[in-house]
């Protein structure tokens, strides 16, 4: 796992700087996707839902190209018994639209470019507003909070983790502390 996800950024890097075409980062990601399966089995086996309450919504914002990492981050979350809801980059309004109609604990969005920073801060503002559950966890990762993990409070997130791992971990301790703590609205 440790070395997934830099080798992502690096063939997204490549393909950034004309180091490579799209279809040589695409069959890169297929090795990689492959070497995960290998490594921790067939991550997209449902497992099941042993909680309803452990709903997480994983997107990244409309700018984002990439989706290995949120895709092995979705892996992760429904193998330790999470109901996952994987979407395509979705704008705030899109983002806030579907925290409006289902319930979700937790609410984690990825960026990978500085770029994003402000649509991003957007994005989790308006879901915080129009979430069903007042006291949705938000979670950032990605590449930028990877580098700069003080950024996560910056952007309105509750946390940020460094990997999928993480990640799930992270959320579970975050859906049991959002439970306990007064609304937020």
């Amino acid at each position: 796992l440790d070395l997934l996800a830099p080798t992502a950024r690096h063939l997204g890097e490549m393909w950034e700087n004309d180091l490579c075409t799209f279809t040589e980062v695409t069959l890169g990601l297929g090795v990689l996707r492959k070497l995960l399966g290998a490594v921790f089995g067939p991550l997209e086996t449902e497992v099941p839902v042993r909680d309803a309450a452990r709903r997480v919504l994983l997107a990244s914002i409309a700018s984002e190209q990439h989706s290995f990492g949120l895709g092995m981050v979705a892996d992760f979350f429904r193998k330790a018994g999470w109901d996952v809801a994987a979407e395509a980059p979705g704008s705030a309004e899109a983002l806030a639209a579907q925290t409006g109609q289902e319930w979700f604990a937790v609410a984690g969005l990825t960026l990978s470019t500085d770029e994003g920073i402000g649509p991003l801060a957007l994005a989790i503002r308006a879901i915080r507003q129009a979430s069903c559950n007042p006291i949705i966890g938000i979670m950032v990762g990605g590449p930028v909070f990877t580098a700069r993990p003080e950024l996560a409070l910056l952007v309105g997130a509750d946390l940020t983790a460094p990997d999928a791992e993480q990640a799930v971990l992270r959320a579970e301790g975050l859906r049991v502390l959002m439970s306990i703590l007064p609304n937020r609205r």
